[in-house]
């Protein structure tokens, strides 16, 4: 049995555990095309990310992977079904956070931010997979097949759609073999930004091809 084997996925439940999700997931979107656009410089991309991070994780659900308690090898922040907050008074409250604490940025990150919440589309109570990844020394390795396992397997459970965007066609593969999401609508075009794909997966939603890794 490898360590892989091992890994469990919880909720986030302390400070110490929050701050290793934001930490993680700064690491894992690094070099994502969206999150390089709204932060194009490295320096102040590392500086500012975990702050972005916790900033848009707030009344969100969050989970982490990893082998033992202390480890956080791959992170989820997803909203549950009637929980997702969109009223514009709500994303005006966030839009000024993001202008308070992430530096020069944060006009674009609110520019880019505004493009995903304006195309979230009208749907039934739903799951939305806002971000999910996985440390750099854990790629190629199971962590992040595992987590998206985990998602569908509680996404399934709730007998509820899943709603989320993908950054790169290489995601939107992965998420049609493994999880049996499907592009939907037009891709989101940021202006003079990256172009990211709104996905959707029905519950109980089978993969497009069997699944790889």
């Amino acid at each position: 049995m490898t360590d892989t084997d091992k890994i469990i996925v919880r909720a986030a439940s302390s400070p110490a555990d929050f701050g290793a999700v934001w930490e993680t997931l700064a690491a894992g979107f690094f070099n994502d095309p969206f999150i390089s656009y709204v932060f194009p410089d490295p320096g102040r991309r590392a500086q500012f990310l975990p702050t972005f991070f916790s900033i848009y994780s707030e009344g969100m659900q969050v989970l982490i992977a990893g082998v033992s308690a202390g480890d956080c090898d791959g992170a989820v922040v997803q909203s549950t079904p009637g929980n997702l907050d969109l009223r514009p008074e709500t994303l005006k409250e966030v839009d000024e956070k993001v202008l308070a604490s992430c530096g020069q940025d944060a006009p674009t990150i609110v520019k880019a931010m505004t493009a995903l919440s304006s195309n979230h589309p009208d749907l039934p109570p739903h799951f939305y997979l806002f971000f999910i990844a996985v440390r750099p020394r854990n790629r190629g390795r199971t962590t992040g097949l595992i987590l998206l396992d985990h998602l569908a397997e509680q996404w399934d459970r709730e007998g509820a759609p899943t709603y989320g965007e993908a950054s790169t066609t290489a995601l939107v593969t992965l998420y049609e073999r493994r999880i049996g999401a499907k592009r939907i609508n037009s891709p989101i075009c940021i202006p003079n930004g990256p172009t990211v794909f709104p996905m959707l997966r029905e519950p109980g939603a089978k993969p497009a091809v069997g699944p790889k890794g």
